[in-house]
């Protein structure tokens, strides 16, 4: 599969739009536009550990990076940095690097979703929301322009859908990138249509109200059972109390849950300030250590929904991947 199509099927498991706006997500390094994808490798983070273990199963196309390699701007690509190095040996191999983040945690039925569902079931919520005005999309009525060319344009442009015969839909980006190509295949026959929405998408949080309630104990073991781990941090409040309800965000939590009303708060890291913060409130903390309760979800739902959508391409999990910190 061409690595365009890749990247289609990718948007649609996890839409870029619910990613954060900080965020940088989606296709973040594309040595080869019509690269035929063989093998999809699959990790938490992209070090370079887990690089040289992705470049020595020969076939691999695209990484796809959960954390984005390249977040902070670059001003220069040396041999200085790891993360210069790997992004320089990335191209230099013709692999490409995709990156879902925060896109895979908003999701319904993302990280966050998966994480919770290891405490027990409840009335599940989102912790926030976002309203996002967008173009609902260009309509672009291609009267004149063969059949071919309308689909090998969909081809350089992922992201842009053949919605039926002479008609395709994009965003405000590619279509300041495709008109001028439509307009000299057919100059007086291209037709806009446009239309804003406001969509309400949910927050990387949940919050889940318990139908049966548990001690700290418990979910304490049902956690260790689910992520797989030996030890977790656990900071008590004053007064323990049965736990009802539980906030989790995946990754670094403090800024998502601070202020959530909840028995328990569930994530990866918290600042010593933000935990002292939620016991004081009388909110117990479980701290996991922060890709610990990412890098399930990657192996254990991510790797199947990837793979169920690239038909004939090889989809692998880093092996060599996992959390630097360990509780010893």
């Amino acid at each position: 599969m061409e690595l365009c199509g890749v990247v289609q099927a990718l948007e649609k498991i996890a839409p870029t739009k619910l990613a954060e706006e900080w965020d940088n997500v989606g296709l973040l390094l594309e040595p080869k536009p019509s690269e035929l994808i063989r093998g999809v490798f699959i990790t938490n983070d992209l070090t370079e550990p887990v690089l040289s273990e992705a470049l020595s199963l020969n076939n691999i196309g695209l990484i796809l990076s959960y954390h984005p390699p390249i977040f902070q701007s670059f001003k220069k690509l040396t041999q200085g940095s790891a993360k210069e190095r790997i992004l320089l040996k990335c191209a230099q191999s013709g692999i490409a690097v995709y990156s879902p983040h925060t896109a895979l945690d908003s999701m319904e039925g993302g990280i966050n979703d998966w994480l919770l569902a290891g405490v027990g079931e409840g009335v599940v919520s989102s912790i926030g929301a976002r309203k996002m005005g967008s173009r609902a999309g260009n309509v672009v009525n291609c009267e004149g322009v063969e059949q071919g060319h309308l689909e090998e344009l969909c081809k350089s442009y992922p992201l842009v859908e053949l919605r039926s015969e002479g008609e395709i839909c994009c965003s405000d980006s590619d279509l300041v990138n495709i008109l001028p190509l439509l307009k000299k295949l057919s100059p007086s026959n291209i037709l806009v249509n446009s239309s804003t929405k406001v969509e309400v998408v949910p927050s990387g949080g949940r919050l889940v109200q318990l139908s049966q309630s548990l001690s700290v104990a418990q979910v304490i073991d049902k956690v260790k059972t689910y992520l797989h781990l030996p030890h977790l941090r656990v900071a008590m409040p004053t007064i323990d109390r049965p736990i009802n309800s539980v906030a989790t965000c995946a990754g670094s939590g403090g800024s998502v849950l601070q202020g959530v009303q909840a028995d328990l708060y569930l994530t990866g890291e918290m600042s010593h300030h933000q935990v002292l913060e939620a016991t004081a409130q009388g909110t117990a903390v479980v701290l996991c250590e922060h890709s610990n309760t990412e890098r399930g979800y990657l192996k254990e739902v991510y790797r199947r929904r990837v793979a169920e959508s690239l038909p004939g391409v090889e989809v692998v999990c880093s092996e060599t991947d996992m959390d630097p910190l360990k509780i010893v």
